[in-house]
């Protein structure tokens, strides 16, 4: 426990750390928007393919030119726990100064899939659905504890008669939780519309409610309000809006140099107990081999001459007289 000073002051001269819970539809500008943190590292999962939208990605969007994201595919329920390990000295260092979650819609999926799974034909579903949100708060608060930015992208789960608001895709009831636990949600959506004979795509990244679907942040009085929507934005403009010099920010970082991410080895398997000396018994004298029985295969004895006795004629039967 520590005595938290309300009184203090945060250092305009040194990146602030914020957590974020950013949710749409697919194809609304999450990922993209991600690039744009300061040395970002995504933890994307590789059956949705979402770091495509990082490829090549220009200059102009991300906080520093040049500095690519890094990216580390999530293919097991480990994953995510072995990647903490491996970023954790590289956001100790300043090399990594944002964690993006792509997405906690498809993990929470994948380990629920794997709780079915240890389950086997008799699957509890209350209970693999108490696990999965135990698992998932465990993650979320670790992660809120790296001295990092952390942004979690999911899918929008949209406003139904069980549901009448839309709230980030995650099963259970930590759709709320993810949320509210962060300093700011927002809301992404995409329109594309035709001008002349071009398409102008528009990217929005809401800070209010829009229209069933909830957003906002946490800010006391005398913070800047964000604009909502905010259109085709960057985490810089973001960054302004809050009251920051992203400039002046970009000055404050250590020099980059690209982190050499090692996957950590697994724990050698201990070694096997020493079984306590016992008394050897004496050998058994072998016994001789048998020899196999071999006929004898000189000439055959002639055979022996057999007397038989001449048969005697019988006696009729009946009555004589």
């Amino acid at each position: 426990m520590r005595e938290i000073q309300l009184d203090e002051h945060t250092d305009s001269t040194k990146p602030p750390r914020f957590t974020f819970c950013t949710y749409g539809p697919t194809r609304s500008g999450k990922t993209t928007f991600g690039a744009t943190f300061p040395r970002p590292a995504f933890l994307s999962d590789v059956t949705e393919s979402g770091y495509e939208s990082l490829r090549g990605i220009s200059d102009e969007f991300l906080f520093e030119p040049g500095i690519q994201p890094i990216v580390l595919g999530i293919e097991k329920m480990n994953d995510m726990a072995i990647a903490r390990q491996m970023l954790a000295p590289h956001i100790a260092s300043g090399m990594v100064q944002s964690v993006i979650i792509d997405s906690a819609t498809f993990y929470a999926d994948l380990y629920l899939n794997y709780l079915f799974e240890l389950q086997g034909p008799n699957a509890n579903n209350l209970k693999a659905y108490g696990q999965l949100g135990v698992h998932l708060r465990d993650l979320r608060v670790k992660w809120h504890l790296m001295g990092c930015n952390v942004m979690w992208l999911c899918l929008a789960q949209d406003p139904d008669e069980d549901r009448p608001v839309g709230l980030p895709m995650i099963p259970g009831k930590e759709a709320g939780k993810f949320g509210a636990s962060c300093d700011y949600l927002f809301y992404a959506r995409h329109d594309r519309f035709k001008q002349g004979n071009e398409f102008t795509e528009r990217f929005e990244l809401h800070s209010k409610p829009f229209n069933k679907y909830v957003a906002g942040c946490r800010r006391s009085d005398g913070v800047p309000e964000l604009p909502s929507p905010l259109v085709n934005t960057t985490y810089a403009e973001v960054l302004r809006y809050m009251g920051h010099d992203p400039d002046v920010l970009r000055a404050a970082l250590p020099p980059y140099v690209r982190p050499k991410l090692v996957i950590p080895t697994a724990p050698s398997a201990p070694a096997a107990a020493v079984q306590a000396p016992t008394t050897a018994k004496p050998p058994v004298p072998a016994k001789p081999p048998v020899k196999p029985h071999v006929p004898n295969a000189g000439p055959r004895p002639a055979p022996v001459p057999v007397s038989r006795r001449p048969a005697v004629p019988a006696r009729p039967s009946g009555n004589n007289s």
